[in-house]
């Protein structure tokens, strides 16, 4: 008998070595493919975009403006207006995707909150009713690490 234990040992030992050893020896590529990819991925860079977006908004707000009517000036809303069209698209396609991650839902919110800040200025809501404060609360604490 002790013949026997001493086999059925070592083709225990064995297996459990092949066991053990197994995920050593995978091929590199198998790794990267169990690394988990973002299920926000598209909407993240969609509020990428966006701010973008919204900075080229923004930073036109600070130019200095050409007289009315002229070319330049034509030529100065018209691409503005470009990329206000631009923001309201992205801001569709943001709406059109669902958030898994909170960083999903900060960049949405951060989004929303921009847009609603053209409505109601910072320190208006309370004016605008409750409904008005309470969203603008909402998006607030939603978005707190959104531009992290």
């Amino acid at each position: 008998m002790p013949k026997a234990d001493a086999l059925s040992n070592t083709h225990r030992r064995a297996v459990l070595t092949g066991i053990i050893a197994a995920p050593f020896l995978a091929p590199a590529n198998s790794v990267a493919q169990s690394t988990p990819i973002n299920p926000d991925a598209k909407l993240l860079a969609t509020y990428r975009q966006f701010k973008a977006c919204r900075v080229q908004i923004d930073n036109h707000y600070g130019q200095e403006s050409h007289p009315f009517g002229t070319p330049e000036q034509q030529r100065e809303e018209e691409a503005f207006n470009s990329l206000v069209l631009k923001q309201e698209s992205l801001a569709q396609a943001l709406a059109g995707f669902s958030a898994s991650t909170l960083q999903g839902y900060r960049a949405k919110a951060a989004a929303a909150l921009t847009l609603l800040r053209d409505q109601v200025p910072d320190g208006t809501e309370q004016e605008e009713g409750p409904t008005t404060f309470l969203t603008i609360s909402t998006l607030l604490d939603l978005a707190h690490g959104a531009h992290a």
